[in-house]
């Protein structure tokens, strides 16, 4: 979700059998298909998850460098949304730039980011909306278990999207 400029699938397509990159923005999504198109197993769709879940159920979604850029009335919608095209057993990962670091950002990183989230704010998004989630920090390229508040960057591994009883 928010494949932006695509670089990450060609890394993320060398292990998964099919891989399909979303984004908001139809013309960068040409693009990437033009210049990504020696990549046969990825495939290009715009859909906004702000909006509907995806047509497909997924076995895994990630979003790197995405929840910051929804608005925090957008969030629960975003994030049902994305439960909803998920498999049962599916994973979801979510990549963001931790909100203690944000005093370190420049004018332009701090207007684009509307919703930053701390070690909390992603341990509530996984007990939200998984069975289980794992929470891990990040400085440099190093991913780790340590004292979040000071990783640069936040990952959330989630597992097995709840489901709202009907």
């Amino acid at each position: 979700i928010g494949c932006g400029d695509g670089f990450g699938g060609a890394i993320v397509s060398q292990k998964v059998g099919k891989l399909l990159c979303t984004d908001i923005n139809a013309p960068l999504l040409k693009d990437n298909e033009q210049r990504m198109s020696n990549f046969l197993n990825i495939a290009y769709s715009y859909h906004d998850f702000r909006s509907a879940p995806h047509e497909r159920k997924f076995d895994a979604i990630y979003l790197v460098d995405v929840i910051e850029h929804i608005f925090t009335h957008e969030e629960n919608r975003f994030l049902e949304n994305i439960c909803l095209s998920l498999k049962d057993n599916g994973i979801c990962l979510i990549g963001t730039p931790n909100k203690t670091a944000e005093k370190f950002a420049s004018k332009f990183s701090k207007e684009a980011h509307v919703n930053l989230k701390d070690e909390g704010g992603m341990r509530t998004i996984g007990k939200t909306f998984f069975e289980n989630s794992f929470l891990f920090g990040m400085n440099d390229e190093i991913v780790h278990t340590g004292y979040p508040a000071m990783s640069h960057y936040l990952w959330i591994m989630c597992v097995g999207p709840k489901r709202k009883a009907n």
